[in-house]
C-alpha cells in the first residue's frame, strides 16, 4: 500500500553512511542533532534546532535521548534507530512537516500532529505511547506490524479528528481500565489500511465521520464492538475480527448507508451479532460475511440487504 511512498523513505535512509557502528548523515541534511559531543552535532536538542533553522530544512536526527518539542516549521525530520523522546510532549503544529522514525525509536510522551498534510511513516520496528492528528490530511505508515501504537490505560492509541487522514500497516493497542478505544476516529472521508488490534478496552474502531474505509485489518481481541460505524456511507470490507466480550456485536452500524463485507467475525464468548444494522443504519448492505452469530437489521426505517452472510464454528 503506497509501495513509492516507502521506496523514497528507503532511499532517504540510504543516502546516511556507517562508519563502524555510527551512521554519518547524508549530505542533503541541513543540520544534524546529537546529545553526544563526539558527534560535532549543529544542536544538541530539538527545541534547538527548530528554533535556530529558516524552513524549509531537513535535520538528522542521531540516535540518542531527547526532550520533544513543538515544530512549527515546514521541514523534514529523520530519527536514527534507537532514539528515545522521553520528556516533553512531541507537538508537530506546522503545516507539511514530515517525520521519518527508523527502527528502535521509542516516543514514550504524547506524540501530536496538529498541522495539516503531515506526513508520519516509520520503519518496522517503531513504539509510541499513542497518536494524535487533529488537522486535514494526515498520512502515517508503520512500516509494518512491528511498529506499535500503545495508548496503555490512560488514552486511545490513535486518536484522530482529522478529515481525509490516511492510515496503514501500524499495530494498536489499549489496556483496560477507562474503556480507551485503540483507534477514534472522527473525521470525515478516513481510511485506514492493513491495522492490527491487539486489544482495545473499548471498540477497536470507531469510526464517526462519513465515507470513511476500514480495509483489510485484524483485531485479535476487543472489548467493544470490533467495529462501530457511526457515520454515513461507511465502508468496513475485508477484516478478521474477534470480539471477546458479552453482549457485544462484532461490527455495529449506527447511520445510513453503510457497507459491511467479505469480513470474518468471531464472537467466542459473546451474544451479540455478527453484524447489526442497528437503529438508525438503514440502507445498509452486509453482504458476504463469514460470521459464528447471525447478521441483523434492527434498523428503525427503510431496511437493508442482508445476503450470502455464512455461519460457522470457528
Amino acid at each position: 500500500m503506497n509501495t513509492g511512498l516507502s521506496m523514497r523513505f528507503l532511499a532517504i535512509v540510504s543516502e546516511g553512511r556507517t562508519t563502524g557502528s555510527s551512521v554519518v548523515a547524508p549530505t542533503f541534511a541541513t543540520a544534524t542533532v546529537s546529545d553526544n559531543p563526539a558527534d560535532s552535532p549543529t544542536y544538541t536538542t530539538l527545541a534547538a534546532a527548530e528554533a535556530a533553522l529558516t524552513a524549509p530544512f531537513t535535520v538528522w536526527v542521531k540516535s540518542g535521548t531527547y526532550a520533544g518539542a513543538t515544530l512549527a516549521k515546514v521541514a523534514q525530520w529523520i530519527f536514527e534507530p534507537g532514539t528515545i523522546i522521553n520528556t516533553t510532549a512531541l507537538t508537530v503544529s506546522g503545516n507539511k512537516v514530515g517525520i521519518h522514525l527508523m527502527p528502535g525509536c521509542d516516543i514514550q510522551v504524547a506524540y501530536e500532529h496538529s498541522g495539516t498534510d503531515a506526513y508520519i511513516e516509520m520503519m518496522n520496528g517503531v513504539a509510541s505511547v499513542g497518536l494524535i492528528l487533529s488537522a486535514a490530511r494526515p498520512f502515517v505508515s508503520g512500516g509494518g506490524w512491528g511498529s506499535i501504537m500503545d495508548g496503555g490505560a490512560a488514552r486511545d492509541a490513535i486518536a484522530e479528528n482529522a478529515a481525509d487522514a490516511l492510515t496503514q500497516n501500524i499495530t494498536v493497542d489499549t489496556t483496560s481500565g477507562n474503556s480507551v478505544i485503540s483507534v477514534d476516529s472522527e473525521g470525515a472521508r478516513a481510511v485506514y489500511a492493513g491495522v492490527k488490534h491487539v486489544d482495545s478496552d473499548g471498540a477497536a474502531f470507531d469510526m464517526a465521520g462519513a465515507d470513511a474505509l476500514v480495509l483489510g485489518g485484524l483485531t485479535l481481541d476487543s472489548d467493544g464492538e470490533g467495529v462501530l460505524t457511526a457515520g454515513l456511507r461507511n465502508r468496513v470490507i475485508g477484516n478478521n475480527i474477534v470480539v471477546g466480550t458479552n453482549s457485544v456485536d462484532g461490527i455495529a452500524a449506527t447511520d445510513d448507508n453503510n457497507v459491511v463485507s467479505m469480513n470474518i467475525v468471531n464472537l467466542p464468548v459473546t451474544s451479540g451479532d455478527g453484524v447489526d444494522a442497528r437503529s438508525g443504519a438503514e440502507n445498509t448492505l452486509i453482504v458476504a460475511n463469514r460470521l459464528s452469530d447471525p447478521a441483523a437489521d434492527n434498523s428503525s426505517g427503510a431496511s437493508g440487504t442482508l445476503d450470502a452472510n455464512d455461519l460457522t464454528d470457528f
